[in-house]
């Protein structure tokens, strides 16, 4: 409910794709590239082991920039960055460190140029719905009505102190989750995703948040329903007390 509140109101529905192009490029360029060069740094300090697929700790960094940068190349294009599957114990050196580190940096200035160019077409909607007094009038109006300031934070998740986290040698967003598409389920019937996020995965496509837990509360009650009609909770029981019974009867025999 908080996720359509937000996103699906009358107000925010104007600004909810420059909204999300900025969050997303904050995110990135603030967060998660950052995150991505510590661990190249790490890879750096460790040129000793760059070869040696014993060494636990090298390998997890490797695979994490290779696996993160691999879901960058799929947005931004998989031709910007060919040397990535480099990124391994056996074949990573100095020159694909130094081609990493040219291509991060050259994904930072994308997304902030995204950032720019999302808050530019905002500002200008903005400006031409309150170019005159009437509009502005109608436009605040239309804010105050529409407008929760506490359901805001919430599903930015703003007040969190970690912005991004390691889990299982992958990277996961934290802030702005309502902002979140990006899914990577561990097999079909995956549909996990954060508290707040608009959109679940499943079965290899992405649905409405809304509209999906809506469907799962329906097929929870009709499961129960059904349940209960035909007393199928009671004949389970009954089912698994005479399998006891029987079990022990043969174990006395």
């Amino acid at each position: 409910m908080m996720v359509t509140q937000f996103r699906d109101n009358p107000f925010e529905k104007q600004f909810y794709e420059f909204d999300k192009e900025m969050a997303i490029s904050e995110y990135k360029r603030v967060y998660l590239i950052p995150e991505i060069e510590s661990k190249l740094s790490f890879i750096l300090t460790n040129r000793v082991h760059w070869h040696n697929s014993s060494n636990g700790e090298v390998v997890a960094a490797m695979d994490l920039v290779r696996d993160e940068l691999k879901s960058e190349l799929r947005l931004v294009g998989e031709d910007k960055f060919a040397a990535v599957d480099s990124i391994t114990v056996g074949t990573f050196d100095s020159l694909i460190h130094r081609k990493t580190v040219n291509f991060l940096s050259a994904l930072k200035r994308y997304y902030a140029t995204k950032k720019d160019k999302a808050q530019q077409s905002k500002e200008e909607l903005v400006e031409f719905l309150t170019n005159t007094p009437e509009k502005s009038a109608a436009f605040e109006a239309f804010r105050v009505k529409y407008e929760n300031q506490v359901v805001s934070d919430a599903v930015k998740n703003l007040t969190t102190p970690e912005r991004i986290i390691e889990y299982r040698n992958q990277l996961y967003q934290k802030i702005y989750p309502i902002f979140q598409d990006d899914h990577r389920p561990r097999h079909p019937l995956d549909f996990s995703a954060s508290l707040y996020q608009p959109t679940k995965h499943l079965a290899g496509s992405t649905h409405d948040t809304f509209i999906f837990n809506v469907l799962v509360i329906w097929s929870m009650t009709v499961f129960l329903f059904v349940t209960l009609y035909f007393d199928l909770l009671h004949r389970l029981v009954m089912r698994i007390e005479n399998w006891v019974k029987y079990s022990k009867k043969r174990g006395r025999d």
